[in-house]
């Protein structure tokens, strides 16, 4: 459902995200800059997601990374901290009971399109 969405809200960021020529934390950024209003939970559920399917996983890798190093800054706010905590928990859950990666982001991909053929989307 969320990159069902994610085409249709903002689909020329999402075509260059699905392509590989946009990393998932630029992809992130550059949605959060949009009109799209999401709560912390759904923040922090939806950036482990696209990091755990991000068809480039090394750059995911070290976004992940700096999400720690984020979260473990004593600079950082409780509020943010706990968010990053649940995306850092989110991915590593995501990351370890699916076969993610481009893989898994190629299939979904290709089903919405099968879907939109139909008029479904």
């Amino acid at each position: 459902m969320l990159l069902i969405i994610l085409r249709v809200k903002q689909p020329a960021l999402y075509q260059r995200w699905i392509a590989g020529d946009l990393p998932a934390a630029e992809f992130i950024r550059q949605w959060e800059g949009t009109d799209a209003v999401i709560e912390s939970y759904e923040k922090s559920f939806i950036h482990a997601y696209l990091l755990a399917v991000d068809p480039k996983q090394e750059q995911a890798k070290k976004e992940v990374e700096v999400l720690r190093n984020k979260a473990d800054d004593e600079n950082t706010s409780q509020n943010e901290k706990d968010m990053l905590f649940h995306a850092l928990r989110k991915y590593q859950d995501l990351t370890m009971m699916h076969n993610v990666g481009g893989e898994l982001l190629s299939y979904w991909d290709k089903k919405i399109k099968l879907y939109e053929g139909f008029g479904a989307i």
